[in-house]
């Protein structure tokens, strides 16, 4: 379930694009809140998927909480990082950070609602929203990997 990319990739994109301007560096102070909660998150995501494997599942449902708000907070940096840009790629590159975290937000969700269904005895709801978590976490890997391929100007 994983996302299997690093956040060293995003700073070290950022950090070789030049110099900075006002509204430029509070677009990269917001780039750094976003990627510290997506990291903060995709840890606490990963943690979830290991407890979930071992059978813990309420324990990895607070967990996927934590996960949760972690990337819901980084998603919330990212809008940010769009009001704060210079041109459209700018933009794009925040927009891509922004929907995969926020996708990442959304498949935390529906992971503890398959747990919640799991826990209830109704494995077709709970497989149902397992597949739909597992789509938000491809999605949200698609637009990170659109995000890198865009080198913001500032």
């Amino acid at each position: 379930m994983g996302q299997g990319r690093s956040d060293q990739n995003i700073s070290t994109t950022v950090a070789s694009a030049g110099p900075t301007l006002s509204a430029q560096g509070t677009y990269l102070t917001e780039l750094n809140l976003g990627v510290a909660d997506h990291s903060s998150g995709r840890d606490a995501f990963e943690n979830a998927t290991i407890l979930w494997d071992r059978g813990d599942l309420a324990d990895a449902s607070e967990m996927f909480q934590v996960a949760d708000a972690k990337f819901s907070g980084a998603a919330a940096h990212y809008n940010n990082m769009e009001g704060y840009a210079v041109n459209s790629s700018d933009q794009e590159f925040a927009h891509d950070l922004g929907a995969s975290a926020n996708d990442m937000h959304m498949a935390s969700e529906q992971f503890i609602l398959a747990i919640n269904a799991s826990l209830a005895g109704n494995s077709t709801e709970a497989l149902t929203y397992f597949d739909e978590g597992h789509d938000l976490v491809n999605a949200s890997m698609v637009e990170t990997n659109a995000s890198l391929l865009i080198l913001p100007s500032i």
